[in-house]
């Protein structure tokens, strides 16, 4: 995270019209420590000033309760067609349908989607969650952005086959390009399916994947490469969040340890415990 926030500083400055996405699922309940794991990477995300985050299942993983809490202090754009958080609490987290981004001579427009079966059933279930049918919600975002935005970005939590798969029985014209997230392939070669250009990165933060567009006078996109940037070793890394994930390393190692703690060892057990191998056998047969 510390590379990417690095590469992602210094591609700012040598790239025009640059605009930040990612399709989501960034918590994961699995992990060590996952709500301090979450609350570290919301802070890069953060400071990395992503333009859209698309809300898909691993951001409801600790609650929408517990995302709720922790956007006060780190204030993502959480973007999504179809789901949608409904709480009655002051503050609560914003999720809207789209972000249009204005560059002057033209604008990007960035909505995102998520399968519903990919969530928990916690999420589910959550009376404050509401998850919708995609494509029924997402047809009048399109119509309403047809005049808004002049290139229209889907973040897809579909993984690639499903998204190409949602576009090629679903011809959505008004959509410039789909982010096909929740997948591991690291595209080359945008496929195109119809008028939309289909990509995605691998997940796990291993690389930052740059698309680069170029628009014609009628602004319509007439050339695209896509580069896809190792976050190795020698990206230098953003300061601020070496520290910060430093310090969060140091808390799951301890944590770690407190976990493997035995529990209750007895005097005579602590003592065979610091036995030579030679002298715990001696010991056993002795026994």
């Amino acid at each position: 995270m510390a590379r990417r926030a690095g590469k992602i500083a210094e591609l700012r400055k040598s790239r025009e019209n640059f605009i930040l996405v990612d399709c989501g699922d960034m918590f994961h309940n699995s992990r060590s420590i996952p709500q301090i794991r979450a609350e570290t990477i919301l802070e890069g995300i953060s400071r990395m000033h992503y333009d859209a985050v698309n809300l898909a299942e691993g951001e409801l993983e600790l609650g929408a309760s517990f995302l709720n809490e922790k956007l006060a202090s780190y204030p993502i754009e959480l973007v999504s067609a179809n789901v949608d958080i409904k709480s009655g609490q002051k503050g609560a987290v914003s999720v809207k349908p789209y972000i249009i981004k204005d560059f002057g001579t033209f604008r990007v427009a960035v909505t995102g989607i998520a399968s519903k079966v990919l969530f928990h059933a916690d999420a589910r279930l959550d009376k404050n969650v509401e998850i919708t049918e995609p494509l029924s919600s997402l047809k009048p975002i399109l119509a309403e952005l047809k005049d808004k935005a002049d290139v229209v970005i889907l973040l897809s939590h579909f993984m690639l086959k499903g998204t190409q798969n949602f576009l090629t029985y679903n011809p959505l014209p008004e959509l410039s390009v789909a982010v096909a997230g929740h997948g591991r392939n690291l595209t080359k070669n945008p496929e195109k399916v119809g008028d939309t250009l289909i990509v995605q990165n691998s997940m796990g933060g291993e690389y930052l994947s740059v698309l680069t567009l170029e628009l014609d006078n009628s602004l319509k996109i007439t050339s695209h490469a896509v580069e896809n940037i190792p976050l190795t070793d020698e990206v230098p890394e953003d300061e601020f969040l070496q520290k910060k994930l430093a310090q969060f390393k140091a808390t799951e190692s301890k944590a770690q340890a407190e976990k493997h703690k035995p529990k209750n060892v007895s005097k005579e057990q602590t003592e065979v415990l610091k036995l030579s191998p030679e002298a715990f056998i001696k010991r056993m047969n002795a026994d």
